[in-house]
């Protein structure tokens, strides 16, 4: 999935058929409040979530990372909101690249499932 970058979007359902989020994906979506992540995706592209919401007063609310991930690139959810919270990182990622995950001041992870290859 590509080509969301800089849209009015508030609520993103999408369906269990897309398995990839391209980089830059909803990179700047600054309206976006709630996005659910399909239990079929494995990859989340380089800054695919960057500056979602990052200045909006809403809380991006993002279901669960879903069993299937594996690769989590640079920069994934950078900036992508002041609230965002995933009770697991499923056991199944592979890589988690830097900054993946930075700049989130107050993300709350509960269970860490491991990382089979690397953090990079």
């Amino acid at each position: 999935m590509e080509g969301m970058e800089e849209t009015q979007l508030v609520n993103v359902n999408l369906p269990q058929t897309v398995k990839y989020f391209g980089e830059r994906a909803f990179v700047h979506c600054l309206n976006l409040r709630k996005c659910t992540i399909p239990d079929t995706t494995t990859y989340i592209g380089s800054r695919a979530f960057g500056s979602a919401n990052a200045y909006n007063e809403m809380v991006l609310e993002l279901n669960e990372l879903p069993s299937s991930l594996k690769y989590l690139k640079d920069n994934a959810f950078y900036r992508a909101g002041a609230n965002i919270r995933f009770s697991v990182i499923p056991a199944g990622v592979e890589v988690i690249e830097s900054f993946a995950l930075s700049n989130l001041p107050n993300i709350t992870i509960n269970q860490f499932g491991g990382i089979g290859s690397s953090l990079r």
